[in-house]
């Protein structure tokens, strides 16, 4: 889906080349993003995604996969001030360093304290961290991803590096798709722990034969462009390891009230535009 682009050139720092910031929430939870000016930049579905995940004491230990400039993990962190300890994941250097900015820009080390550059299809031992005494299988209490939508056989592929990377699965080897993305996600996760990923709809499928036997309680939340689509363009999928509880499939979220897609509905802007996470939203 669209990125959020709110954009204040004038203002970006001259050490600061080929990116720009712009600002996400309203208030006293807003962020200031820096991204770059071309490849991939932080999107409704990043934002959509930390609304869903859990706060708590109990929760608190989280593995972002995939995190890019850090879209999921600044919003969860300013959501869940104090509570959360993140780890960011991503295999793009570029990425990871103004993901670094980021958090000092925001004020988030307490919360956002290891980003890690390295591939969730590797051993976690040889992914490069300031602090790898946190970090080892089925020890996170939950696991978020945005990963990318598409293998490399099947779509036109951008020329800017980065966002190709970030759009797209570039081996041909299976064990290196999007099913054993969501399996290595599950390996990081503590027994009882909670996954989370966000997907284009029409992979729904794949994903749930992907959960069943190592998932339960399987919550599905669709995410339709407008009121009156008939289809969803993405679907937001949570779940617990090792649970047996069984399948949800939620009412769903309309991003915007008309077909111009000028306004979004009352949920969407809470979420989109004051930071307020899910299940807050549609009380």
């Amino acid at each position: 889906m669209s990125s959020l682009v709110k954009r204040e050139d004038d203002l970006v720092p001259k050490c600061v080349e080929n990116r720009n910031h712009d600002y996400i929430f309203t208030g006293d939870r807003q962020l200031r993003v820096y991204q770059p000016i071309k490849g991939y930049r932080v999107s409704i579905d990043a934002i959509l995604l930390a609304s869903v995940v859990r706060c708590g004491p109990k929760y608190k230990k989280i593995l972002d996969v995939g995190c890019g400039v850090g879209g999921v993990s600044l919003c969860l962190a300013k959501r869940s001030k104090s509570i959360v300890k993140i780890t960011g994941l991503d295999t793009q250097q570029q990425g990871l360093e103004i993901f670094k900015q980021n958090i000092i820009e925001n004020h988030l080390t307490p919360e956002i304290p290891f980003v890690c550059e390295g591939s969730i299809f590797e051993n976690c031992k040889s992914w490069k961290t300031n602090d790898s005494s946190t970090i080892f299988p089925n020890s996170f209490d939950q696991v978020v991803t945005n990963p990318p939508y598409f293998e490399s056989h099947n779509q036109a592929v951008s020329k800017n590096k980065n966002r190709a990377e970030a759009h797209h699965f570039f081996s041909e080897n299976r064990e290196m798709g999007l099913n054993n993305w969501i399996l290595k996600c599950l390996k990081m996760l503590r027994p009882r722990g909670y996954f989370h990923i966000v997907h284009r709809a029409q992979r729904l499928g794949s994903i749930i034969s992907t959960l069943e036997g190592n998932c339960g309680d399987i919550v599905v939340l669709p995410v339709f462009p407008r009121e009156d689509s008939k289809d969803a363009g993405r679907v937001i999928v949570s779940c617990r390891k090792g649970s047996k509880g069984e399948t949800t499939i939620l009412r769903g979220i309309n991003i915007h009230g008309d077909s111009e897609k000028k306004k979004y509905t009352k949920v969407a802007y809470d979420i989109l535009k004051n930071g307020i996470g899910y299940a807050e939203a549609i009380r």
